[in-house]
């Protein structure tokens, strides 16, 4: 029991020290004893192992506070890289970042991959033409997927809808290719690591979070005491997207009707428009044309939009009782639609919540999911769940 304590206080040691220097970027072993309450031999044995890992340089020495000279050092973000993998069910975005978060590279390619044979040979194509012309391969982490369906990392085993399934060895074929490790991770889980993470400082009192991600689905991601909530043995937890909105309403692939997906997702929203508008809109952002969102059917089409919304987000806002409810994909970019009528659903007759700035929609877009997916790999250094 001792070794275990022992084992894990150095890894708490190592991460807080990660953390420290991702925000202080230049520092010396004092400032890190003295700031994390360290101890100096506890910090030369970690500051030794950052060297050798290449995440920190050494860049000069200063006069100590002892008239001793102290080594001061740099936080190296290029270190290390990695490539998160967003996939939806007619396109993929991929992305490569540094230990930062920052995007060096991004692309989406639209497919529509019918099964598991077509999306590996897609995916192992892609990823060639994406790393192409970086000269940094040896420095790759590793391969972060996130996909909204069900995902059971521990199996490698992921499912997107009710048909397509991939299987742990066809994903070994992508490893091989690349000889780098894959990990697995679900869209809204992924979005919830990537906005908490890149957003580290504005949401550092917030210890529970619920991210709703929307996209050509609708998932939830849930923060609670600052680690991601998986749920039980089959990491289903945040499935808010089968929520019933609407009882005996469209039917949805999962089985029930009503659910929040059908009425609220990216794709719910166009189809409403398409059929509205007799129009055959092929991209989200083609809806928000003034012709189309500010027309009086337009902006019916956006108030049942809303109301629809505030039925997904209520039964979760009361159950989980979350510090901040983030709003992530693209139906940021279009907030001023959005923001003000869904906060008056839900906190305006609300006696349980009358705080309608815990609600936020995502800076980060439909970003955040991607960088998730990126940080998994990563996920050693910045400790994001429990053990």
């Amino acid at each position: 029991m001792e070794v275990i304590y022992q084992k894990r206080e150095k890894m708490r040691n190592e991460n807080r020290t990660f953390r420290f220097l991702i925000d202080i970027r230049e520092f010396n072993k004092l400032e890190i004893s003295q700031y994390l309450n360290i101890s100096i031999p506890t910090v030369t044995k970690i500051v030794d192992k950052f060297l050798k890992d290449k995440l920190i340089i050494e860049i000069g020495t200063e006069q100590g506070k002892l008239g001793r000279k102290a080594t001061r050092y740099r936080f190296n973000p290029d270190a290390y890289f990695s490539i998160g993998i967003k996939i939806e069910k007619d396109y993929l975005s991929m992305i490569l970042t540094n230990l930062d978060g920052t995007v060096l590279k991004r692309t989406t390619i639209h497919e529509e991959f019918g099964n598991e044979e077509n999306f590996i040979f897609l995916i192992i194509n892609e990823l060639k033409k994406f790393l192409w012309e970086f000269d940094k391969k040896s420095s790759l982490k590793g391969i972060g997927i996130v996909l909204p369906g069900v995902v059971d990392p521990a199996k490698s085993f992921i499912k997107l809808g009710n048909s397509f399934t991939i299987s742990t060895e066809s994903l070994k074929e992508i490893e091989e290719e690349f000889e780098i490790p894959i990990y697995l991770g679900n869209e809204a889980n992924a979005g919830a690591l990537g906005e908490y993470l890149m957003n580290s400082h504005e949401l550092a009192d917030v210890k529970n979070m619920l991210f709703l991600s929307i996209d050509t689905e609708i998932g939830s991601g849930i923060i609670i005491d600052k680690v991601l909530y998986r749920g039980g043995k089959e990491s289903k937890a945040g499935e808010i997207g089968h929520i019933t909105v609407v009882p005996d309403g469209r039917e949805c692939s999962c089985g029930f009707k009503g659910c929040l997906d059908q009425y609220c997702s990216n794709i719910a929203l166009v189809k409403d428009f398409r059929d509205t508008f007799n129009y055959n809109f092929e991209e989200y952002d083609e809806i928000f044309q003034s012709e189309y969102i500010d027309t009086a059917r337009g902006k019916e089409i956006i108030n049942n939009y809303v109301k629809y919304l505030a039925r997904g987000i209520l039964p979760a806002l009361l159950l989980l009782n979350p510090d901040k409810i983030v709003i992530g994909g693209k139906i940021c970019n279009y907030k001023e639609y959005f923001e003000e009528p869904l906060k008056e659903l839900l906190f305006k007759n609300n006696s349980f919540y009358d705080t309608p700035d815990i609600l936020e929609f995502s800076t980060l877009a439909d970003t955040a999911p991607l960088l998730g997916a990126a940080f998994l790999p990563l996920r050693s250094l910045y400790r994001t769940e429990k053990d």
